[in-house]
């Protein structure tokens, strides 16, 4: 057992490094980087610049950036670790919850399949899923119930709907609930006293509630979709699978908290915008469990049904399917310049009726560290901040309407990047042509921010689908 745990555990590493080195989508995956970039450069979550989320995952980014330098390897190493330690506290719980060397072997395989290769780089959902397994952990033989509630507090700070709703399922099998609920109110009161004294406190309520509370009261109304209902659970081939294999765990009468674990899948998939394939990190420790309590006449049956999924999870992480975008990618060539390495680009990367082309990626590259000069990047691709090595001065940490900016009257939020422009001295904007949620509509909802850019810079040059203009002196 030991050696098979051991190429678990390696497969748990590299299994994630290597997914999320295919391809690349700026509308997600610019996010983290930037936000941990900007960290680095000694900008202050909420202070100053808008996130509506937790910064935990941002901090542990910025971490990784100065231990590995600001690169796409860190990024990538950021995943991979955090898969090898959720792989091995997988491990661990099962081999408390069953000692059934099989059940552990698939479940802990599971674990490594589909908590972060699906979506392959660091990201929020990710985050807070990791520091709720690790209070999970902790609380299923009673152990520091104050640590598990500090965890649990880092998961809420990670992304709040992932974290509370795994707190609703925790309460219940707390058995010391109190020193649990000490330290999860311990882990918030040292945020809020971060806040306080660091940050800025109205940021932070603007940020993670006046602005995208609209889009929670919407989120919420997902749950009486019935279209969006019937593509969550029979969407796929692999989405029909988990489906199966969930109703077979709750009716061979699984003990808390397994059925609470797939109610969570579901509901929180039901909730986010997420891929339903990325909402799915405690599988493994359904099924291993599910494994280890059926009898012998049942178990191979359903065992088969769980090699199948494994394989579809495979292919879905290794073709990238929780990003839209790579549907029709059928090549990823490495782009081998600086800090972009190892990051294969996708041929062809398609933006709507547009391509991103990896030579279009690095001829900007090389421009732009070649000019030296501050830069505004707009909508999505703020992930050149970081790679060139020149500050964000904005402060929107990626353009969603109605996440981090007003859908309407948005005049507030619109003066605050134009402020910014101007006190950083900006001498180049780039704009994308085309981007995930559309360049033009986003543009109009900055009508000052685009027209000072219209009446003081002009075009200079071409890349592909960025268009690089220069301040007129």
């Amino acid at each position: 057992m030991k050696r098979l745990k051991f190429l678990l555990f390696i497969f748990a590493f590299f299994f994630p490094f290597f997914c999320g080195m295919r391809g690349f989508f700026a509308c997600d995956q610019s996010i983290v980087f930037d936000g941990g970039y900007r960290l680095l450069r000694g900008q202050i979550p909420y202070r100053d610049f808008c996130l509506p989320f937790g910064p935990v995952v941002l901090w542990i980014q910025a971490a990784f950036f100065i231990i590995f330098g600001v690169n796409y390897f860190a990024y990538l190493l950021h995943a991979a670790i955090s898969n090898l330690v959720f792989t091995m506290v997988s491990f661990s719980l099962l081999r408390r919850a069953c000692r059934d060397d099989l059940a552990v072997t698939v479940g802990t395989l599971l674990s490594s399949i589909f908590f972060y290769p699906q979506f392959g780089t660091p990201w929020f959902e990710q985050t807070g899923f990791f520091f709720s397994l690790l209070s999970l952990y902790l609380l299923w033989d009673d152990r520091f119930p104050f640590v598990a509630g500090l965890f649990q507090s880092l998961s809420i700070l990670s992304k709040q709907n992932a974290g509370l709703l795994m707190l609703i399922l925790l309460l219940p099998i707390a058995k010391r609930r109190y020193r649990f609920l000490l330290g999860l109110g311990t882990g918030l009161l040292i945020f809020a006293i971060w806040l306080l004294i660091f940050s800025s406190w109205t940021g932070f309520v603007r940020s993670v509630y006046d602005i995208p509370r609209t889009i929670g009261w919407e989120r919420i109304g997902y749950l009486f979709n019935p279209a969006r209902v019937r593509w969550i659970l029979i969407g796929s081939p692999l989405r029909i699978l988990v489906l199966i294999v969930s109703t077979i765990s709750l009716v061979k009468g699984s003990e808390w908290p397994i059925p609470g674990l797939i109610a969570y899948h579901y509901f929180f998939a039901l909730i986010t915008d997420n891929q339903p394939e990325n909402c799915l990190p405690y599988l493994g420790i359904i099924i291993g469990i599910t494994i280890a309590h059926l009898l012998r006449r049942w178990r191979w049956s359903y065992l088969t049904l769980v090699l199948i999924l494994m394989v579809l999870g495979m292919r879905s992480a290794y073709r990238r399917d929780v990003q839209d975008i790579f549907t029709h990618t059928t090549t990823f060539t490495p782009i081998g310049i600086g800090p972009w390495r190892p990051l294969r680009w996708g041929e062809p990367t398609p933006i709507w009726q547009l391509q991103v082309k990896r030579s279009d990626v690095i001829r900007l590259y090389h421009y732009l560290k070649g000019e030296d000069r501050p830069f505004f990047i707009f909508p999505d691709f703020t992930i050149f901040y970081g790679m060139v090595g020149k500050p964000p001065p904005q402060p929107l940490l990626f353009f969603d309407p109605g996440l981090t900016y007003y859908r309407s009257q948005n005049q507030v939020i619109d003066r605050m990047v134009l402020s910014a422009l101007k006190r950083n001295r900006v001498e180049l904007v780039i704009i994308e042509k085309i981007s995930y949620f559309g360049t033009p509509k986003r543009m109009e909802d900055f009508p000052l921010t685009f027209r000072f850019v219209r009446e003081r810079y002009r075009p200079e040059r071409e890349f592909g689908i960025f268009i690089v203009l220069r301040r007129v002196r």
